[in-house]
């Protein structure tokens, strides 16, 4: 390579010292003695320059692709508190001995497993994307594409502390899309925070650190929860039997947003589970709307049960409008034949038993049709008739009797001038229900009806 790269910035440096972009010098860098040193070559194409990042799970490096003549961004697997390793004298990395062993050597194989079914997703949005894994040095690496920006913790650290919520909600959006297909793949994050998202000049976000996640969430033990980040992480991954999946990334999401919005960072699950003192945004007079202020607050449930169970649903409680529950679809295309039909029965909103009712969500107040109770009545009548000449004798008596009594139901509600008020689709109220279980009972063909199909009396 005959470039003069900056081992921090990875841009070329027109002479020698410090780099004119990012002011770094080699001659003042002072090394972690665990990282890897500066210009080291991995798989025979890759340079390793300065540490951008260091987790519980790993170490990410920036680097340099020797082939394709491109940033890149190298995570190498490092758990602390389960490797050493002095790079003054060695690259390899030293795991304990015992079950934490044990463990390093399941994790490291996980870790590239789950590095081969992430690079599927190159091409998904808010996922960056995976371009090449191996194993080297005793552990395991994932080459990804260097996404130039800042994290979130650094973006709201600029910002004051906070970001305004319709600007975050819009921000996640194709996180969230990118999360959704990654979960169907069984593949789930367990690292979800502000420091894991990076935020591009234009205002994109990707999440990074995917990988090593997954293999401490399954570790089973419980020493791992130091490795949690605090305010981020459910209840259940500080169990060593706690159930994880889809709905584990939802806690996580929903707190680095609170986080964003707040300026706060939220109390640990486990001590919620005792006092829950995380209040809502809008105590802390952030301007939210009260339904993603709902949303947002069922995905921070301590309980798993309460939580959303998937990113999917979180998405639609964010920014789906739903239809109220106890409301009637109607098509336009049949709304004047219904009107036409239900003429008697529609009445404005209105109170009957305390209770807020009306027979369709665009309903108007509608004084009655005495002509058409008439033919209603007529109606009845055709049908006593019918029943009549059908049976004979007793059947067509008893029929007679309760038309009489239909009949005398409707006259009656003309002559004491009233309005029934009910509910289409629910009818709860008990006076309500008798009148319209008669209308059902002796002209069934009203209630047909109202889903639109005339049947053929014969």
């Amino acid at each position: 390579m005959d470039k003069n790269l900056c081992m921090k910035c990875m841009r070329e440096k027109k002479t020698e010292g410090k780099c004119s972009y990012c002011g770094f010098t080699e001659s003042g860098y002072v090394q972690s003695p665990h990282h890897l040193p500066l210009k080291t070559i991995l798989a025979g194409k890759y340079m390793v320059g300065c540490a951008i990042g260091e987790g519980g799970f790993g170490i990410t490096y920036i680097g340099w692709d020797l082939n394709l003549d491109i940033r890149i961004a190298i995570k190498e697997y490092y758990p602390t508190g389960f490797v050493t390793r002095e790079s003054t004298i060695t690259n390899t990395v030293t795991p304990y001995v015992g079950e934490k062993e044990q463990f390093f050597t399941k994790g490291r194989t996980q870790f590239v497993d789950e590095a081969k079914s992430l690079a599927k997703f190159y091409a998904l949005p808010g996922i960056v994307s995976v371009k090449d894994f191996f194993q080297e040095n005793g552990t395991a690496y994932i080459v990804m594409e260097y996404v130039e920006g800042k994290t979130l913790k650094q973006t709201l650290a600029e910002s004051g502390g906070k970001m305004a919520p319709a600007l975050i909600f819009e921000m996640m959006k194709p996180l969230m899309r990118s999360l959704i297909e990654v979960h169907k793949a069984g593949i789930i994050h367990r690292d979800i925070s502000p420091d894991n998202i990076m935020v591009t000049p234009e205002g994109n976000v990707k999440l990074l650190d995917f990988g090593a996640a997954r293999s401490f969430a399954d570790s089973g033990d419980r020493s791992l929860s130091v490795l949690l980040k605090p305010g981020y992480a459910p209840e259940e991954q500080y169990r060593s039997r706690g159930e994880q999946g889809p709905w584990t990334d939802v806690y996580a999401l929903c707190a680095t947003m609170y986080k964003a919005m707040t300026g706060i960072t939220p109390t640990e699950s486990v001590e919620r589970g005792y006092n829950d003192d995380v209040v809502k945004p809008s105590a802390l007079e952030v301007d939210i709307a009260p339904s993603q202020e709902e949303a947002l607050m069922k995905g921070m449930a301590v309980q798993q049960k309460n939580r959303y169970q998937s990113i999917q649903a979180l998405s639609a409680g964010l920014f789906e409008k739903s239809a109220p529950a106890d409301t009637v679809s109607i098509n336009p295309a049949l709304q004047a034949p219904r009107n036409k039909l239900y003429g008697m029965l529609e009445t404005s909103t209105g109170q009957a038993g305390g209770t807020t009712e009306s027979v369709e969500t665009d309903s108007e107040k509608k004084p009655k049709n005495v002509a058409l109770w008439a033919f209603l009545a007529l109606a009845c009548c055709l049908v006593i008739i019918g029943f009549a000449f059908h049976n004979q004798g007793e059947s067509a008596t008893a029929s007679s009797k309760s038309g009489t009594q239909t009949v005398t139901t409707a006259e009656k509600a003309v002559d004491e001038n009233k309005t029934e008020n009910t509910t289409y689709n629910s009818v709860t109220d008990t006076k309500e229900e008798v009148e319209v279980t008669k209308l059902d009972t002796e002209a069934n063909w009203i209630i047909t009806c109202s889903s639109y199909h005339i049947p053929t009396i014969t």
